[in-house]
């Protein structure tokens, strides 16, 4: 029995040499396929989800500039300065990019006197951002303008389009009432 034994033992040691060449290729080959699928993945859902981030902080601040608006009893702006800006009727479009974003800017007019409330950058990978129409002042503004009651000031509705750096578009629609609604999607219905 004893030699048995040591038999089965030297059999166990000889089955364990370890893993063929080709079992390891076929094992890095597998590893490797889905690492490109997860990196393809990444790098198209990271651009997306900063594009909606930047859209619902945009959607926010009209909010906020609503109701700042309301509770001073002052007409609240929200400014939008970029690179690159142009003007075509009364749309203005202005470029950023992620060393020089688009900024917001909400103001507050009091009696003639206006003052700044805050100014940030839009987070994400924004190229490119449209505002039809501009207020209507001369010259045309990239500004969303809100009065004492909260009301949007100009007719129509304001949409503001949103274009990230892979060409994605998503828009924030502010109406004559004041309220504010985003969309992911070029237009709001």
């Amino acid at each position: 029995m004893n030699g048995m034994a040591r038999q089965s033992q030297r059999w166990c040691v000889a089955g364990e040499q370890g893993y063929s060449l080709l079992e390891i290729i076929v094992v890095v080959t597998m590893i490797s396929a889905i690492a490109a699928m997860a990196i393809g993945s990444y790098r198209t859902a990271v651009p997306q989800s900063r594009l909606r981030e930047a859209t619902t902080e945009l959607h926010s601040t009209f909010g906020l500039a609503r109701i700042l608006a309301m509770s001073n009893n002052a007409t609240v702006t929200v400014k939008l300065s970029g690179t690159g800006q142009t003007t075509s009727g009364s749309d203005v479009t202005m470029s950023g990019s992620y060393a020089n974003p688009i900024l917001v800017t909400l103001t507050r007019t009091i009696a003639g006197a206006e003052s700044t409330i805050q100014s940030n950058p839009l987070t994400g990978e924004i190229a490119s951002l449209t505002l039809a129409p501009g207020l209507n002042a001369p010259p045309i503004q990239p500004w969303v303008r809100f009065n004492s009651m909260g009301m949007r000031t100009g007719t129509g509705n304001q949409i503001i389009t949103l274009t990230n750096t892979q060409g994605r578009v998503t828009s924030v629609n502010v109406s004559p009432g004041g309220k504010a609604k985003y969309c992911i999607a070029p237009t709001c219905p």
